[in-house]
C-alpha cells in the first residue's frame, strides 16, 4: 500500500483533490506528528456539514483494516503513481521543540492558535501528543515567527 503522506510531503498548501464522500477537497497540510491521520484536508462543498477531514497515511478516513483508500489525485485520477507533485518554493517545518519554548497549540484546525509553553512529544498518545503547561493539544508549532497566527484560525503554510 502506497504512503500518500509521505508522497504529499512538500505538497504546497490548497492543493486540490479528490474523495468519494467530501467531493473536491483541498490540501490544509501534512502533519507528519500525528502517526494515524497525517493528511489535513478542506471540504469544499459548501453543503457538507465537514469543513476539515484527515485522512490516515494510506489515504484512509478511517483506520479500519477493513477499509479502503478514499483520497485520490482527482475524480478522474484514482492512481497516486500517476500523480506528479506540484512545485513547492516553501520550506518545511524543522524546529526541534525544547521545554519552555513559546507555542501556539489548537486541537482543530478550526480554533484559534493560542499560547502555552511547550513540556514534550509524549509518542504514546496518538491523538494529543504535545503535552504543554494549558493541557495536551493535537497542533503545536514555535511562537517565534508564527506570532501573526496568535488567536486566528490560519494555516501555517510552511511546513
Amino acid at each position: 500500500m502506497i504512503n500518500i503522506a509521505e508522497k504529499l510531503k512538500g505538497c504546497p498548501q490548497g492543493t486540490k483533490f479528490y474523495s468519494p464522500l467530501f467531493g473536491e477537497v483541498e490540501l490544509v497540510r501534512i502533519d507528519m506528528e500525528n502517526p494515524k491521520f497525517p493528511i489535513i484536508v478542506k471540504v469544499l462543498d459548501e453543503e457538507s456539514p465537514f469543513r476539515n477531514v484527515t485522512f490516515t497515511a494510506e489515504g484512509k478516513w478511517y483506520n479500519f483494516k477493513q477499509s479502503e483508500c478514499l483520497l485520490f489525485p482527482s475524480k478522474d485520477n484514482r492512481d497516486w503513481n500517476k500523480f506528479n507533485l506540484p512545485v513547492n518554493t516553501l520550506k518545511p517545518f524543522d524546529k526541534v521543540l525544547k521545554s519552555f519554548d513559546k507555542v501556539l497549540i489548537r486541537d482543530s484546525i478550526d480554533e484559534k492558535w493560542a499560547i502555552s509553553l511547550f513540556s514534550y512529544y509524549d509518542e504514546k498518545n496518538e491523538y494529543f501528543p504535545y503535552v504543554c503547561i494549558s493541557g495536551r493539544y493535537v497542533h503545536c508549532i514555535p511562537y517565534e515567527g508564527n506570532e501573526h497566527l496568535l488567536n486566528t484560525p490560519n494555516t501555517l503554510k510552511d511546513y
